[in-house]
């Protein structure tokens, strides 16, 4: 119950927006400083790459697939009779000559595309996908059948779009966004044939990613070269007006659907800011071709006569601005051709240290201030560390973490639960090493180990975090990180008992919300009491409550002095807490109030002597008091503790009773137990 509540809760109120979701493909957004908003065409269903399809069939035999030869020499698209090349009046004045041939020709060169640009599809890590089965055999146990379908939806995997390239030495590449698959653990291309079935090429593997500029290169297994050509890069001089068309598959009821759109550039560089991290995003070209969740990774194409489909690339879409009207945005090909040829290079060893120091100094910058850093830290963990640590992890966060975090973690990030919760796991242990606080960490020395990977040791004050970084296509990421190492498990409820259950024994109490107290009072001329208290305090030093004393009668007094006492008052306080070295603490505390005190003399309760008969049977008087004292606990028995105070009270302020023995001084001793 303890271990999936949260989760499960959240999960059940995701489902009951999943219709709504599937038809409008709700799309989150990031919003930078400037207040422009812009979305990622993200791979995963929470995302707007992502589509809910299902995944490829492992059992199907799917062939190598040739590139179409193609015929003509290109030209414009046109749809019912327009054309949607803005190149002047030369451009449709030609159309208007060419007539029905000009159709066929465009319809053909847009059709070629789709043996270029595929779907590309993704799976997780089966240690995620155990994970999550084992949540959704849960979830179905207590028959809670939307969350189940949520997780359904998670675990097919989202899908983006790719395209085909070939380089000089006939190598075959597909490109992508690296938002679109970095959650991977493998994956694969699909295409979709004329006659509406599909080819699809799996186990491809990732040859390098660029996380600045969202793009992913990615190759076939075992080097296979199924594509004699693939779309061009092109060289042609770009300016605004431009007419430029955009190619992919976004999702439409959870599927993936071809589209092809088209537009002008309206900005040739537009360069924002990225959010929470501040990092730049850009230089990027601003364009009015149409994309949607699911067209991020497809190309954004130009008409170039000669070039395979008669396309030649310009950019990869990337995002889309939100409360803007066709402002789209694509990595231009610049940066693209950059991209490819830092693949070829194989970096030396001097290059590779570079690189590490590089990545270290930026996730050391990210670990300051009074603020969770568990998306900082999400962002520079690997694939093997998330989803081995994802069960213990996400156990951790139901258990221990607040419930801002916890809140934040299940449901403004729902579908980062595991990323955030592995992150967060993280940040407790430089957390603990700083005392509670994050604080930047100084780097040790960095040694090699004969794996590849590098041990980096992070110094926070007396205590070293050592870290494992390993090279995950072509980025340092963290494999292990001080005890999160990836071999712990989730515990069972019972083991979590038995585990916490010494702790709860020797933990010292030194916060509570409510405190209850009994105990002995001697007050005045009145004598012996009984005393109680009802205190209740939060996280500040400050107090209130309610203070009662009572006085029964005692027939050994002279008859005008048998009476019973009770005094009622509120109070409102300081609390200031002493931890002496872990075992026990001292609790300094003073507290103002305010009451009434009724006095009842016992004589009117049986024989009445005939000169006492006009004194009233009942009398009251309102006053005020002041108390201070000492509260002491121990860890021995946490909760526990005893109170020693003094108060003087003043009940004259008003009085219907000229019987009033003097009570203003009172001393008590008394014990409770804190909440």
């Amino acid at each position: 119950e303890a271990e999936f509540g949260s989760v499960a809760d959240e999960l059940e109120r995701i489902a009951r927006f999943l219709p709504a979701v599937r038809r409008a493909k709700m799309r989150p957004i990031e919003e930078t400083e400037n207040r422009v908003r812009i979305e990622k065409k993200e791979s995963y269903p929470a995302r707007p790459a992502g589509g809910n399809s299902a995944p490829l069939d492992q059992n199907r035999k799917y062939e190598n697939r040739p590139s179409r030869p193609v015929d003509g020499v290109g030209g414009c698209v046109v749809e019912g009779g327009m054309s949607l090349c803005r190149r002047g009046v030369g451009i449709a004045f030609a159309a208007l000559l060419l007539g029905a041939g000009t159709l066929a020709w465009g319809q053909t060169g847009a059709a070629a595309l789709r043996d270029y640009v595929g779907v590309i599809r993704q799976s997780y890590h089966p240690d995620v996908v155990a994970y999550m089965n084992t949540i959704k055999d849960t979830l179905k146990q207590r028959g809670m059948n939307d969350a189940v379908k949520v997780i359904d939806e998670f675990l097919k995997g989202g899908f983006g779009s790719g395209f085909i390239y070939v380089d000089s030495q006939g190598d075959n590449y597909i490109i992508t966004n690296y938002h679109v698959i970095t959650k991977a653990y493998t994956t694969a291309i699909e295409f979709e044939n004329a006659d509406g079935t599909k080819t699809a090429y799996t186990g491809l593997s990732v040859r390098l990613i660029d996380e600045r500029n969202d793009l992913a290169l990615l190759s076939f297994a075992a080097s296979d070269r199924p594509f004699q050509a693939g779309l061009r890069l092109s060289d042609a001089p770009l300016e605004e007006g431009l007419a430029v068309f955009s190619a992919g598959f976004p999702g439409l009821a959870g599927a993936p659907v071809w589209q092809f759109g088209s537009g002008i550039i309206s900005n040739m560089r537009v360069t924002l800011p990225a959010g929470e991290n501040d990092r730049e995003r850009g230089p990027w070209i601003q364009h009015t071709a149409q994309i949607d969740a699911g067209n991020s990774g497809g190309p954004l194409l130009i008409h170039e006569p000669g070039a395979p489909a008669n396309y030649a690339v310009i950019g990869v879409n990337t995002a889309s601005g939100i409360r803007r009207q066709a402002a789209n945005y694509a990595v231009p090909v610049s940066v693209l051709r950059e991209f490819i040829a830092s693949a070829a290079q194989k970096p030396g060893a001097g290059e590779a240290q570079t690189r590490l120091n590089k990545r270290v100094g930026e996730f050391i910058a990210g670990l300051t201030g009074n603020r969770a850093v568990y998306t900082h830290i999400a962002a520079y963990l690997s694939n093997e560390c998330v989803a081995s640590n994802a069960e213990y992890a996400i156990s951790e966060v139901s258990d221990r973490a607040d419930k801002q975090v916890q809140k934040d973690i299940f449901s403004k990030y729902v579908f980062s639960v595991i990323d955030y919760s592995v992150g967060w796991l993280i940040e407790q242990e430089f957390r603990e090493a700083g005392g509670g606080a994050v604080v930047r960490p100084r780097v040790g020395t960095i040694t090699s180990n004969a794996d590849g990977s590098q041990t980096v040791p992070f110094i926070v004050g007396n205590t070293t975090i050592n870290t494992i970084w390993i090279n995950e296509y072509g980025l340092w990421r963290i494999k292990a990180a001080g005890s999160v190492t990836g071999v712990k498990t989730a515990r069972k409820p019972k083991e979590k008992a038995a585990e916490e259950e010494p702790k709860k024994k020797e933990a010292l109490r030194t916060n509570f919300k409510l405190a209850l107290s009994a105990g002995y009072a001697h007050i005045g001329d009145y004598g012996s009491a009984a005393d109680f208290a009802l205190t209740s305090k939060g996280k500040s030093f400050f107090t209130k409550g309610i203070h009662v004393f009572f006085k029964p009668g005692d027939d050994s007094l002279p008859k005008d002095e048998n009476v019973n006492l009770t005094v009622v008052e509120a109070e409102l306080g300081l609390c200031v807490p002493v931890r002496l070295a872990g075992k026990a603490a001292l609790f300094f505390y003073a507290n103002a109030g305010a009451g009434v005190a009724f006095h009842r003399p016992r004589y009117e309760l049986g024989g009445v002597p005939a000169e006492l008969e006009e004194k009233p049977a009942s009398n009251f008087s309102f006053g005020f008091s002041f108390q201070g004292g000492l509260i002491f606990a121990t860890a021995a028995v946490p909760g526990l503790f005893l109170r020693p105070a003094y108060q003087f009270s003043d009940y004259t302020v008003f009085a219907n009773t000229p019987f009033l023995p003097d009570h203003k001084h009172s001393f008590i001793i008394s014990a409770g137990y804190m909440f």
